[in-house]
């Protein structure tokens, strides 16, 4: 098998989004934004306010019970104890989850990649258990018979086709009414924001927050013997004014002299660049600023009627 084949049957693992940024760059599925970033699912959580967003969402709504209720003929409600799904829903879906982790992953899920999926599985003495099943193996698709059927690729072994009532499925949103639309695509553009100012933040630092640091002039009528010499030169110099090597001592050729520049407004204005972003993120997300660390323009006043929205139309 030749490699243009082994990257084209490696691509068709994963049905949805690429897991693998080269891949996905190879195909021309890799979601590249305007800012020069690849935005996968899983890269925009190296984005903090995406990170912070989902983390809010999944244990805001995992902390809330599940509890199952019975109508009584009065019009009241009881606790159904006695029904199958009470303990599979309210305590533990499946033999490896409680059921926090369960929603937390579902609404992280959902948050992502736009839908949450699980199998229903049981057997013959009436046991149940909710399999989760990662978005990116699940292809939704309306049949004629109005149901919902899905082609399904498992982590090891061949597609199988799973029927509407042996999935449940839990949307963040659709257009057509099947497949889900996902925040990450929908907003590539600012996450791709935030990851672009978040790598140049990184680099600023690592060069000790000078990102022209300054230039070096020599008096005239000096100049290095060939270009090898002037390269060497250059190398040295931005090894030991760089990265860890920063502060270290360096050595200036007879003649010449380093003349240091200091950071100008437009890289000062970098941090307001990163305010907005972290902002407009929330924003996207339902989540108050204040809740992942934003707190620009909070007050006593305005944190408490945030955070009772966030309850009210958020959660």
């Amino acid at each position: 098998m030749g490699i243009i084949s082994k990257l084209e049957s490696r691509a068709t693992v994963s049905v949805s989004n690429p897991r693998d940024p080269a891949l996905a760059e190879w195909f021309g599925l890799s979601g590249m934004s305007a800012a020069g970033f690849s935005v996968t699912p899983d890269s925009a959580m190296r984005a903090a306010a995406v990170f912070s967003c989902i983390r809010i969402l999944g244990e805001a709504v995992a902390s809330l019970p599940l509890i199952m209720y019975r109508r009584l003929p009065d019009g009241g409600k009881e606790r159904a104890t006695d029904h199958p799904l009470y303990s599979l829903v309210g305590r533990s879906p499946n033999g490896w989850q409680t059921r926090f982790e369960w929603v937390e992953m579902g609404m992280s899920h959902m948050c992502l990649r736009g839908a949450s999926y699980s199998r229903i599985v049981g057997d013959r003495r009436g046991n149940r258990q909710l399999v989760p099943m990662h978005p990116d193996r699940l292809r939704p698709e309306l049949l004629d018979s109005g149901k919902i059927a899905y082609e399904y690729q498992p982590t090891v072994g061949q597609k199988e086709i799973l029927l509407q009532d042996e999935v449940l499925r839990i949307p963040f949103m659709t257009i057509e009414g099947v497949k889900p639309v996902s925040v990450i695509a929908a907003q590539r553009e600012s996450i791709g924001a935030s990851l672009a100012s978040q790598d140049y933040g990184s680099r600023f630092f690592a060069n000790d927050a000078r990102p022209t640091g300054g230039y070096i002039s020599w008096d005239s009528g000096n100049k290095f013997r060939d270009d090898e010499e002037e390269k060497k030169f250059r190398e040295a110099w931005q090894q030991y004014m760089t990265g860890p090597n920063r502060h270290k001592t360096a050595f200036l050729k007879p003649g010449m002299k380093f003349n240091e520049l200091g950071m100008s407004n437009e890289d000062a204005q970098f941090l307001d660049t990163r305010k907005y972003q972290r902002s407009e993120i929330a924003g996207i997300f339902r989540v108050p600023p204040h809740m992942i660390g934003d707190l620009e323009r909070a007050t006593f006043a305005n944190i408490e009627h945030r955070a009772i929205e966030f309850v009210g139309h958020t959660v």
